[in-house]
């Protein structure tokens, strides 16, 4: 399946309107009120998928050998062949543990947040069987026949079957909201912001039959955007219970280096590559926890 990511602003863009898109709703927004307020939150958070797109291919450079009398050298290179993993899987734990909530409400009505989620482990697995791919089919004829190797030969990957990487990833949220309150002790709210994670560390395991001692992994993620619904439970003057959710967006990519490949070494040349995987995942980000008033 196809991964198709559609970035419509960038980063900075998506902070700023995140920010300042509560000005929309109210002109007075920025007015000192008597309700403005910090306040702190500790709670629970988990995370409940309702879609996931993955795409795995193995990306490699690879030489081909070519007639000296049309490329004098007798081999070209080629970077960044993607050589698609149509085995592969992706295996990984929710997003859950304990997160914060630290905000200001600046205004009666209107609040400024950052959420952070303690580190949560991520784990890959790969069920990649040995195989051996066609390097015919990854060219086209002309290009083959422009260096004279119509045949050039194959490449053999080796089999990846088990959890390969596991990494430990922070979130982190900010945003802003508009509250309402419909009785003495309900408040509820809407808001925006901007959400992304972070990959603080990963450890490579190892595998029976797979030397994955060169084996490098790096995980990226796009900064994306949040919608988020929750309300406020009053407990006492200072104390709330608050239930939030986000829904939530992320277009991520884990990278696993220095795969070991290999070729006949006659029609081809070729030494290591990388395994990308490219993955969407879309759902609710639940938090539930206890808001106090300074």
């Amino acid at each position: 399946m196809k991964l198709i990511k559609i970035k419509i602003i960038r980063p900075l863009a998506l902070f700023i309107v995140s920010l300042f898109l509560p000005l929309m709703f109210s002109t007075s927004a920025l007015i000192a009120s008597p309700e403005k307020s910090f306040y702190i939150s500790p709670g629970l958070t988990f995370f409940a998928e309702e879609n996931e797109n993955v795409e795995s291919f193995i990306e490699a450079n690879v030489g081909l050998r070519a007639d000296p009398a049309l490329v004098p050298s007798g081999r070209v290179d080629f970077s960044g062949l993607k050589i698609p993993v149509l085995a592969a899987e992706l295996g990984y734990d929710d997003f859950d543990g304990a997160a914060i909530i630290l905000g200001w409400r600046f205004a009666e009505h209107f609040s400024l947040e950052m959420k952070l989620s303690e580190p949560t482990n991520l784990e890959v697995s790969f069920d990649l069987p040995a195989q051996t791919i066609d390097l015919a089919n990854s060219f086209s004829n002309a290009a083959l026949a422009s260096i004279g190797n119509t045949n050039p030969g194959n490449v053999s990957v080796p089999a990846i079957i088990g959890r390969l990487v596991d990494f430990d990833i922070l979130e982190l949220a900010i945003g802003s909201n508009y509250r309402f309150s419909v009785s003495d002790i309900y408040q509820f709210y809407m808001g925006v912001g901007i959400i992304g994670f972070k990959e603080i560390d990963s450890e490579i395991n190892a595998l029976s039959g797979v030397n994955t001692d060169s084996f490098k992994a790096k995980f990226e993620s796009d900064l994306d955007f949040y919608f988020q619904a929750g309300f406020d439970y009053q407990v006492t003057e200072r104390i709330s219970l608050t239930l939030d959710i986000k829904q939530v967006s992320s277009d991520s990519t884990i990278t696993v280096k220095n795969i070991v490949l290999s070729s006949n070494g006659v029609d081809n040349f070729v030494s290591t590559g990388d395994i990308k995987t490219e993955f969407d995942i879309s759902g609710n980000l639940y938090y539930l926890g206890l808001r106090y008033i300074f």
